[in-house]
């Protein structure tokens, strides 16, 4: 049973992150439960980001995502850049088909089309990660990004499937604690 549910949750983060592997029919009953089951992305997390680069003078930014719908937790801090820098139309966003290429691919329809000070997903326009990840530990400049408890909400995950599993009912929703690394991809804009 545990090597299944270990299966289970990998095909659950990867359906939700919109990761190739995962058939149509099994990402769409996926999506399906999430939204059942009150799935609800960090909405302070979202926002951090933005508020910070907003704060250091950033005021054209603009944002790379996966295809509409592929990656449910991307449209969420589409939508945090959003609630700080306003209106959806002022804000470019690039949606390359390949997720492997859509940062560069991205990146260049952006520059190629208008010129926004900082991408969240480029130094001389601000570069804005998510989640913190060990790979850029070893980038040359610290990267801004927002740190989420990735293995807590793991734990919590799995702990709440398996409530479901044996029949209990777990909270509907909670809010973990996100922080922003202020890193040396974004300066203050004069």
């Amino acid at each position: 049973m545990a090597e299944r549910l270990a299966v289970s949750m990998m095909t659950v983060s990867r359906a939700l992150r919109g990761v190739e592997g995962v058939s149509a029919a099994r990402r769409a009953e996926i999506v399906e439960l999430a939204r059942r089951l009150h799935y609800v992305p960090n909405s302070n997390a979202r926002s951090l980001a933005a508020e910070h680069v907003a704060a250091l003078g950033y005021r054209r930014p603009a944002f790379v995502g996966a295809p509409r719908g592929r990656d449910m937790r991307a449209e969420g801090r589409l939508a945090g850049l959003r609630a700080v820098f306003g209106d959806t139309g002022r804000i470019p966003v690039a949606r390359p088909a390949s997720l492997n290429e859509a940062g560069f691919d991205g990146a260049e329809a952006l520059l190629n089309g208008t010129r926004p000070d900082v991408i969240f997903f480029l130094n001389d326009i601000g570069i804005v990660g998510f989640n913190g990840l060990g790979l850029t530990r070893v980038l040359e400049q610290s990267l801004t990004t927002v740190i989420t408890p990735r293995r807590q909400l793991g734990m919590l995950g799995a702990r709440s499937l398996l409530a479901r599993i044996n029949g209990a009912r777990g909270k509907r929703a909670q809010c973990l604690p996100a922080r922003l690394h202020r890193g040396e991809t974004t300066m203050r804009q004069a």
